[in-house]
């Protein structure tokens, strides 16, 4: 009998818990070979998207620039060695079309183990004049074999969950991309 009263307040305390909770929220694409752990703060709430894209401060749609949120990386051993990163932007012209490589970066690369991560800086690319359509951010990690930092022993692929978009003095967030469609942006 007791159990059957308290059935519902358990189950309203542990909705309220997991919705209070802020989860990261990056997706997995892909992984191999020998490989440490890697993060990428990005949230739905709190401005801890993983990207913030930019647009031109009038109709036109057009995009100014992209800050990626750099990740956090173990190393895949107890002593320091190199591991890398960079982002890969893709765009689709029109909402719902299919993704494709738009602008890949130079690698960055430092050095950390299983308990001594690093924290990668943001970085940010400035679009060309003129260029419109929807974005989305792929992080990809590598691994590097000991005592080199170019023999790649293992990598990682993520990407953004969450994307924070401005223009002017407004701003959203959106989820899955970069949308260029600004009724959906608040004040």
């Amino acid at each position: 009998m007791r159990i059957a009263r308290l059935t519902p307040l358990l189950g309203a305390a542990l909705a309220l818990m997991v919705a209070a909770a802020p989860v990261a929220a990056e997706d997995l694409i892909s992984q191999s070979g020998t490989y440490g752990k890697a993060d990428i703060a990005d949230f739905a709430d709190g401005g801890g998207q993983g990207a913030t894209c930019t647009y031109e401060n009038n109709s036109s749609k057009e995009l100014d620039t992209i800050k990626v949120r750099g990740p956090k990386v173990w190393g895949n051993a107890s002593g320091k060695r190199w591991v890398g990163w960079r982002y890969v932007i893709q765009r689709a012209t029109e909402f719902e079309g299919a993704f494709s490589t738009y602008r890949t970066s130079s690698w960055v690369k430092a050095k950390a183990s299983k308990t001594a991560p690093v924290q990668f800086s943001s970085r940010t690319w400035t679009a060309p004049e003129g260029v419109k359509g929807f974005f989305r951010v792929r992080v990809q990690i590598r691994w590097y074999e000991p005592g080199s930092s170019t023999k790649v022993m293992g990598r990682m692929t993520l990407q953004d969950a969450w994307y924070k978009v401005k223009r002017g003095s407004k701003s959203a967030v959106h989820m899955g991309q970069c949308q260029a469609r600004f009724s959906l942006i608040q004040s």
